[in-house]
């Protein structure tokens, strides 16, 4: 396989230079041991995906470690938490910049037993699978398009049937290589070595089966706003197992809590989060959806079409060298708007829809927070072909602009 230039590369290069340790994390199977690999040339490398290596980690981290030179690359980190401290000790007897590259499919802080401080010496970097853009061989301009609300000259390209294949198919690099009646094989073992092995074990979680129903019923209600005790009702387990699981899952990096915003301005908004999958071909296979199923029944795209715009614009702002938050926005009227991006210039607020067409009459939520001032500016992406000036400050664009 051809590597594939990730967008996050600068950030990774930048860090290199002036931070001892850098933390590559992530799901499995998104390229961070590629990507570490191709960035830092000639690396001693280690996994501790390897069993042998895994036990001399945990038994003699020092004598492992000090024999290597540097810099040193350690895939699969989270599985061995007692490494840390030994990474610790050496760095602070040399803090030359790069000198460890990590590797996690966890977060780091999230793991029990990995807590001992590294600030100061340790950089984390997120990579989540490919972006849309970055298997198209380019760089999105969707962010750059927001902060200066520029969506001239933008038209839709991209066939229906094509935007089914995209989303059914996800940013796994792996998934990206198969054929299309090949990918079900490799998401199903991928769920199921996920649950029966590296969640269970790091999280230190015994009962697989109750993972697995939990994972299951998450893939209906992604989109939603989170309602815990209709997720246990639906998963046929206790609120606190749910909350429990639904944290090792986000640690994981398979679903992603997105925050309600507020603002003084606005009052009586509920607080519970929405929550998404991170990448809609593991969300399609775990719901067993095909890109046939959306053509036959446009009614199945909705909350999946939500989750692959908003899984697209996370994975822009996680590369970005800016720093932008993602929210969203519902009142207890339920009046809601679906993303609010807050950047370093304005607070943009973005309505998702899967019609092909649209009225403005549909986005009086999107008019009222624009209107109040809070929110500078608002975009619908929706499926159709044409951008759209619904009014000075709001413009529906399709959703090509994701990866143009």
């Amino acid at each position: 396989m051809a590597y594939i230039k990730r967008d996050i590369e600068n950030k990774i290069l930048d860090a290199l230079t002036d931070t001892p340790v850098v933390a590559i994390i992530g799901p499995r199977q998104s390229g961070k041991t590629t990507t570490a690999r191709h960035i830092v040339k000639n690396a001693s490398y280690i996994t501790l995906d390897d069993e042998d290596s895994l036990m001399l980690a945990k038994t003699d981290p020092q004598g492992l470690l000090r024999t290597l030179k540097k810099p040193v690359i350690i895939d699969e980190v989270q599985r061995c938490p007692e490494i840390m401290t030994t990474i610790k000790l050496l760095v602070d007897e040399d803090r030359q910049p790069g000198s460890f590259v990590l590797t996690g499919s966890a977060d780091l802080l999230a793991v029990p037993r990995l807590s001992d401080s590294m600030a100061g010496r340790i950089e984390f970097i997120t990579l989540l699978p490919f972006s849309q853009s970055e298997l198209a061989g380019g760089t999105s301009s969707f962010l750059k398009r927001l902060e200066s609300n520029d969506f001239t000259e933008i038209e839709g390209t991209t066939s229906q049937e094509e935007l089914f294949e995209r989303i059914t198919m996800g940013g796994y690099p792996e998934i990206s290589q198969r054929i299309k009646r090949r990918r079900k094989a490799w998401f199903s073992a991928y769920s199921t070595a996920l649950i029966n092995r590296d969640i269970t074990q790091v999280f230190e979680l015994s009962k697989a089966a109750e993972l697995t129903q939990m994972f299951t019923a998450l893939a209906a209600l992604t989109s939603s706003v989170l309602n815990i005790n209709a997720l246990s009702r639906s998963a046929g387990l206790s609120a606190a197992t749910v909350t429990k699981y639904l944290s090792a899952l986000e640690s994981m990096f398979l679903v992603k809590k997105i925050p309600v915003w507020h603002t003084n301005e606005l009052k009586r908004q509920t607080k519970a989060p929405k929550v998404h999958f991170l990448d809609t071909g593991l969300l399609c296979a775990t719901r067993q959806l095909t890109a046939d199923d959306f053509v036959k029944n446009r009614n199945l795209l909705g909350n999946v079409f939500e989750t692959f715009v908003v899984s697209e614009v996370f994975k822009q702002i996680t590369n970005s060298e800016n720093e932008y938050q993602i929210f969203h926005y519902r009142d207890r009227k339920k009046s809601e708007v679906d993303v609010i991006l807050s950047g370093p210039k304005c607070s943009t607020a973005i309505e998702i829809k899967s019609s092909m067409s649209i009225s403005s009459a549909n986005f009086g939520t999107l008019y009222k927070l624009v209107e109040t001032g809070g929110i500078e500016r608002g975009v619908v992406v929706y499926t159709g072909s044409k951008a759209l000036k619904l009014s000075d400050k709001i413009t529906a664009v399709p959703f090509d602009v994701l990866f143009s």
